[in-house]
């Protein structure tokens, strides 16, 4: 059975760094490309490369979040949403509770955001938070 992609080329690998950068999952970025998650893993085992695709467009768009001392309230709203779409987001990218605090105690629109936030009212304890 032929391979449905060269899984090698610079064009798969540039197409991986996409999704990746999108915080997509290794799931989603599988499914995203139209192939079992059991073949994106079955060629990332054979190609380091994947990998070292993969982390550093995770690594890249962490940097941003880090580097971010309070967003604004747009930036804000588009990470919330990320972390309501998947869970893993939060962790992945460094973006605790905590930081999430600070944030909103350094920014009443961002307090305000949380308030008004499903998901973040969603959450266990997140009256304690804010």
């Amino acid at each position: 059975m032929k391979a449905k992609y060269n899984y090698t080329s610079p064009d798969y690998l540039s197409r991986i760094e996409h999704l990746a950068s999108q915080y997509l999952s290794n799931q989603d970025i599988a499914i995203s490309l139209g192939i079992t998650v059991e073949t994106f893993r079955k060629y990332a085992s054979f190609n380091p490369e994947i990998g070292h695709t993969l982390a550093k467009a995770r690594y890249l768009a962490k940097m941003i979040l880090r580097d971010i001392d309070v967003p604004s309230p747009e930036l804000f709203i588009e990470i919330l949403n990320k972390c309501a779409e998947s869970k893993a987001f939060g962790m992945e990218y460094g973006l605790t509770k905590r930081k999430i605090l600070v944030w909103a105690k350094k920014s009443p629109e961002i307090a305000s955001i949380l308030k008004s936030s499903e998901y973040w009212l969603s959450l266990p304890n997140h009256k304690k938070w804010i």
